[in-house]
């Protein structure tokens, strides 16, 4: 989510057939050092529409984020697609638009 300024998730309910089940900080993403970088978020959401694909346009999913003064990067994104009635998941390119 970056320096994206991110709608509440209740208000994205409200607005589109979404459910989301997990919006959490990534612990220990955010790189070491004195100016490591802020964490970044874990999303879990599930489709109340049938099969709809998600659509995904964001940077550092192949490097993360660089350090600053001194600091580690941080760790890149990871986007994993799966189906709530499997256990299997797709990992998947930071821009990309996917159907489940």
């Amino acid at each position: 989510m970056g320096i994206s300024k991110t709608q509440p998730v209740e208000i994205l309910e409200q607005h589109y057939p979404l459910l989301f089940e997990t919006y959490a900080l990534r612990e220990g993403s955010g790189g070491g050092g004195k100016s490591r970088g802020g964490f970044g978020v874990v999303t879990v959401s599930v489709s109340c529409a049938g099969r709809k694909g998600p659509s995904f346009l964001m940077d550092h999913g192949r490097y993360g984020p660089p350090g600053m003064t001194g600091g580690d990067p941080g760790s890149p994104n990871e986007i994993r697609v799966g189906q709530a009635d499997t256990s299997r998941h797709r990992n998947m390119s930071p821009k990309v638009k996917a159907t489940c």
